[in-house]
């Protein structure tokens, strides 16, 4: 993949963290050096200045900095940023004078430079909205020593000697030396055949170090000359240069001419011979310097080591280089046999292959290239070769793996060898990436972006982080892409899923991984959570983290907007309400109604705001108006703002129709007092009504009729745009007319109506109409009286007969007032009647009858006294004797008050089961109106009663209320009976038990205690102590019994015998065994349980039933029942309990206990420590 494309993809990284910061830019000018060159260790300031073109509004308050780096072979990392006065530093030592910030002075301080921070420096300043930026290279170096050995360059004629120019402690690698010569003002190149510059070695400072060598064997001419060593280096202006004299030394023997020119030549045939034989047939071992490996080698970066094999003679020799990776066997990766002999050369690619005789065999995984990258000859008849090799190592295979060099010559065979160390680069984790809005149950994605690692191996994790401060993994991408997603308990879709976008850049193999954790958030559990992406780095074994908090938001939803009626009516009361609902948070919501565009605040209320089980808030807001037939074809809307949305949304409705309902005058009838027999007219005006259709009928009782009905045609009033109309209808009315209801029904916009209040209750000329009876107040008790009244009019003759009834009897103590005639002969009167409601009038009603010789039947009016049941008080049991006896007679009472109606049900309990002789309950109304009963029960108590409870329940039916009394009896001087207990509570089967049960409160002393097992007599194991007199006068004495657990289910009896008691007494224990060895068990799925990490554990009862109760414990605490699932297995029959549990990271050991009980027999438990790594 091209870098071209990883350059976008870094990019879309940027735009993805920075997409909430956008700025307005408008430039403003920045002055920075570039380039800057600094040297190691030196404190160095970025200059950074702002000037010209600075905005007015230039605010202080807002200004900002960042500087930022790209070394090489590296991504932009931010090194430092200023925000306000809030400082972010990435760079140790590294500052921004806050007084120089106030003169717009942005420069920064880098002290003690290193060579690792060398590259494009980029100051951005902003002051939002504006904004600008410089970007800069700075350059960091070490000045080289140069020293020239010897200055002053002594030699005799005819002798050699070398010059030596060494050069160290320089940075970067790139120098170049150069050898001259100078005589009489004139400098001349010297022969490359007689200089040996070595390779730059790196320094354990990182800085290098190089030496070039001239070799010297000069002849009288060359006496005076001048040699200069020319070093050439970045930090240099020009190059710098070193100054060695040459002195040439003739013999100062005194001895004759003849002496002095045969003696040297006799010398000279005789080092001819010498050096030629050293030179031409003596063989010189090779020198073979170390591997210049520059330390440690990060995966797939492209280095190169170099040896130097030199000063060898003959030129035949053979370099092998050999390759042993961790756990494989040697191989060799490059033969070079040179049986030619060696001329200078240099090879003008570091890469190309000298044509030489022998093989090349290459690593098969390409890692390791091997080359010889030059050949020279010396002029001491000596050779050198450089064996390059190019390192591209991967971490896998190559870490730990041994070079060796192996030279072979006829000399001497010496090895070389060095170790590789591969590195990896750990990744580089971004903030994470949440949209602006989180919606509440609407998928949402948060991104991480890693950059800039490699090898690929990482494993990539997201948390949750609860609002508690609990914390729990819920995603985990292994390194070999194995995904573990948090398991849902319901058996559902599991909630979190993952992507993963990646790519690998072919330049450096570094890796870049987008983890995008995706799921359906909900207001309850992940609102203000905190979501951490942590990424664990294999080759580096270093652990990142980034952690977002998320804050859910519910858009809010609207209803249709309701009305109130449903129809519209002119000049009435109309609530206009619209739903709004599942929003979150609350407090943001705003609400706003418009009328035809115009914002509407008279009339507007917001309901109750609900929070529902799903923390989501509902709410309703009305708009209250009285509509006239102006507002027809108005819009009504009502618009709702919240931060969850970027625009409001609306709810439209439009008045479409106003309705005007029909308004009913009173029905008026001519004559105003109608006679049997002859002719009446009923008539009303139906008004104010619109639309135009109406439809008019009268109505007698329940039945329409429409015999002489006239109905007039409607009229129109233009003024207030409302119809009305008259309706009459003539009829001749008979006895059985009499107090019968007239009314007009009206359909009007399909809707009904029979105005309630514009009724005509037909009365006849002398005949009485009786009124409704009327009590004396709303509210009706118990024991408060009551004053009931009802008025008789218009009748004649005066004699008639009116009376009360009460429970189906006529009352007697009732008052009636005559009054009469009035101006049309007729005459009234009213009847009082003064009523004390007492229980017995519960669901009664009083009737009130009249009689008359103008009516065929007595008139009747019924007032039903409404009257609340009332649930009973019972008393405590009063028990007589106060000390019962056995064998003497015991009578047990309580009372049972304030209660209405009079049904009622007393049941009495003894220890095992009922009374034979049954209670005596007997019911009177007391002086507060409410029933008052006693219940009594006499029996006498057996030894069988003795300790046992005695309970009465009063049940009252209509008020379905219970009440229940009890007491335990103890009868003098016979024994009680603890409850037996077993030590150890569940023994496991053929473990020891100890049943113990202590007897109390009896006297005489003798007493007899037997143990039975399974209804036989048990001889051995029993311990029964001395009875032992104690202060109250009465003896006590503890029994045990210690057994065998040999089966689940086995019954033990202990029976007591004493002279008071007429029968045994006996008390009985079932044996419940502990089932975790015998036939259940417990276990972690997880073969290594982890803290920090999910672990499944089951636990199997055998033969156990579905009603049973299983709950876990983890060191002492109760669990949650959501953390467990029960499902029945059928091989072996019984339950299988699975519980999911995730331990805190803190935890190195659970202690996890399972219990299971049921409804008859307890089971016991099941334990298991797990040891956490």
């Amino acid at each position: 993949m091209s870098r071209g494309i990883g350059r976008r993809t870094r990019i879309v990284f940027l735009c993805l963290v920075l997409h909430v910061y956008q700025y307005l830019a408008k430039d403003f000018s920045l002055e920075v050096d570039d380039p800057i060159h600094a040297l190691v260790n030196q404190n160095v300031s970025l200059k950074c200045l702002i000037v010209e073109k600075i905005p007015e509004e230039w605010n202080n308050d807002n200004f900002g900095v960042q500087w930022k780096i790209k070394s090489k072979d590296k991504m932009e990392e931010i090194l430092y940023t200023f925000n306000a006065g809030a400082i972010n530093n990435k760079r140790e030592g590294a500052s921004i004078s806050q007084d120089a910030v106030k003169i717009k002075n942005a420069s920064l301080s880098l002290p003690n430079i290193q060579f690792k921070e060398e590259g494009d420096y980029t100051c951005v300043v902003y002051n939002t909205p504006w904004k600008s930026e410089k970007t800069f290279k700075v350059t960091v170096s070490s000045f080289p020593a140069v020293t020239l050995t010897p200055e002053d360059l002594k030699i005799l004629l005819g002798n050699e000697k070398s010059l030596e120019c060494k050069v160290s402690g320089f940075y970067p690698e790139k120098i170049e030396i150069a050898w001259k010569k100078s005589k009489d003002g004139k400098v001349t190149a010297v022969s490359s055949d007689h200089v040996c510059t070595g390779a730059p070695v790196i320094n354990s400072d990182q800085t290098f170090s190089i030496t070039s060598s001239l070799r010297l064997q000069p002849s009288l001419e060359d006496n005076g000359n001048v040699y200069q060593c020319e070093v050439m280096h970045r930090t240099f202006k020009a190059p710098l240069v070193f100054e060695s004299r040459l002195s040439i030394e003739e013999s100062q023997s005194s001895g004759s001419l003849i002496a002095g020119i045969v003696i040297p030549v006799l010398i000279l045939l005789v080092i001819t011979a010498v050096s030629l034989y050293f030179m031409r047939f003596k063989a010189v071992s090779p020198k073979v310097t170390e591997f210049n490996i520059p330390g440690p080698i990060k995966h797939k970066d492209k280095a190169t080591i170099s040896s130097v094999v030199s000063g060898f003679r003959p030129d035949v020799i053979d370099v092998i280089l050999k390759l042993k990776r961790r756990s494989q066997d040697c191989i060799d990766i490059f033969k070079w046999h040179n049986r030619k002999p060696i001329t200078s050369k240099k090879s003008d690619n570091s890469y190309e292959i000298i044509p030489i005789n022998g093989t090349v065999d290459q690593d098969p995984h390409c890692s390791f290239k091997a080359m010889i990258t030059k050949m020279e000859k010396h002029s001491d008849g000596t050779f050198s070769i450089i064996c390059t090799v190019s390192v591209t190592p991967d971490i896998d295979m190559d870490a730990g793996a041994e070079l060796v060099l192996e030279v072979q010559h006829s000399a001497v065979t010496i090895r070389k060898s060095v170790t590789i160390t591969v590195i990896g680069v750990k990744p580089r984790i971004h903030k994470v990436i949440v949209p602006p809005v989180v919606i509440h149950n609407e998928l949402v994605a948060l991104t991480c972006p890693i950059n800039g690692f490699k090898p690929r191996p990482a494993a990539i994790t997201w948390h949750k982080k609860e609002v508690n401060g609990k914390e729990k993994e819920v995603l985990r991408l292994e390194p070999d892409g194995k995904l573990v997603v948090e398991k849902n308990r319901e058996g559902k879709k599991p909630k979190y899923s993952h992507g993963i976008s990646e790519m690998e850049y072919e330049e450096d193999s570094t890796h870049d991984v987008i983890s995008i954790l995706t799921f359906v958030p909900t207001i309850q559990d992940d609102n203000k959570a905190s979501y951490i992406c942590k990424v664990y780095h294999v080759a580096t074994e270093i652990t990142q983290e980034t952690k977002e908090t998320i804050y859910v938001k519910a858009a809010p939803k609207l209803d249709a907007i309701q009305l109130s009626p449903d129809v519209p009516q002119s000049e009435s009361l109309l609530t206009l309400s619209c739903r709004v609902h599942s929003y979150f948070p609350q407090a943001t919501l705003e609400i706003v109604w418009y009328l035809e565009g115009k914002r509407v605040e008279k009339g507007t209320k917001i309901g109750d705001v609900i929070k529902a089980n799903d923390g989501l808030f509902y709410c309703t807001s009305f708009f209250k108006m009285i509509p006239t037939w102006r507002d027809v074809g108005k819009v009504f809307t009502c618009e709702v703002r919240h931060e969850s949305i970027a625009e409001p949304r609306t709810v439209e409705w439009k008045l479409d129709e106003l309705v005007s309902v029909p308004v009913v005058t009173d029905i008026k009838s001519d004559p105003p007092l109608p006679e049997i027999g002859k002719p009446m007219t009923l008539s009303c005006v139906v008004k104010d009504y619109y639309p135009k259709d109406c439809t008019i009928a009268w109505v007698q009782g329940f039945e329409r009729t429409d015999d002489g009905m006239e109905t007039d045609e409607p009229e129109f009033d233009e003024e207030r745009r409302v119809y009305s109309r008259k309706t009459q209808r003539t009829f001749i009315p008979t006895m059985e007319d009499y107090g019968s209801e007239y009314t007009v029904e009206i359909v009007h916009q399909g809707i009904t109506q029979r105005p309630p209040k514009n009724v005509f209750v037909m009365k006849f000329k002398g005949v009485p109409t009786v009124g409704d009876i009327i009590k004396g107040t709303d509210v009706v008790d118990y024991g408060q009286p009551v004053t009931l009244s009802c008025d008789v009019t218009g009748f004649l003759p005066k004699e008639i007969q009116a009376e009360w009834l009460h429970n189906g009897k006529k009352v007697h103590n009732n008052a009636i007032k005559l009054s009469g005639p009035d101006e049309n002969g007729f005459y009234s009167l009213r009847s009082i009647y003064q009523l004390t409601p007492t229980a017995r009038d519960f669901n009664k009603d009083v009737i009130f009858s009249v009689k008359h010789q103008t009516l065929k039947k007595a008139v009747i009016k019924e007032a039903y006294i409404s009257l609340s049941a009332k649930p009973p008080i019972v008393s405590d049991l009063i028990i007589e004797p106060q000390t019962p006896e056995i064998r003497r007679n015991l009578r047990m009472s309580l009372t049972i008050e304030d209660y209405s109606p009079e049904e009622i049900k007393v049941e009495w309990y003894r220890y095992k089961g009922s009374f034979e002789k049954k209670p005596v309950t007997t019911c009177t109304v007391a002086e507060n109106g409410l029933f008052r009963g006693k219940s009594v029960l006499e029996f006498i108590p057996k030894a069988t009663d003795q300790g046992g409870p005695i309970r009465c329940e009063v049940m009252h039916p209509v008020t379905k209320e219970m009440k229940e009394k009890s007491f335990v009896l103890f009868l003098k001087d016979c024994p009680v009976l603890s409850e037996i207990n077993c030590h150890p509570k569940f023994p496991k089967l053929g473990e020891q038990a100890t049943l113990t049960c202590n007897i109390s409160k009896f006297k005489p002393k003798d007493i007899q205690v037997v143990w039975f097992n399974n209804k036989t007599k048990i001889q051995s194991g029993v311990n029964t102590s001395e009875p032992k007199c104690h202060d109250d006068g009465y003896y006590y004495l503890t029994t045990e019994l210690t057994t065998t657990a040999e089966g689940k289910g086995d019954k033990y009896v202990l029976q007591v015998s004493h002279q008071l008691l007429d029968e045994p007494m006996r008390k009985e224990y079932v044996m419940g065994l502990n089932k975790t060895t015998e036939d259940s068990q417990i276990k972690c799925l997880q073969k290594n349980p982890k803290a920090g990490e999910e672990l499944t554990l089951e636990c199997t009862f055998k033969g156990l039933k579905e009603s049973a109760e299983i709950i876990w414990h983890n060191n002492g605490l109760l669990l949650d029942a959501e953390t467990w699932v029960n499902k029945p297995s059928r091989d072996p029959p019984g339950i299988i309990s699975t519980l999911t549990l995730t331990p805190a990271e803190s935890e190195t050991k659970c202690e996890i206990v399972c219990e299971a009980s049921d409804c008859y027999l307890p089971v016991g438990d099941h334990k298991l420590t797990l040891y956490l790594c």
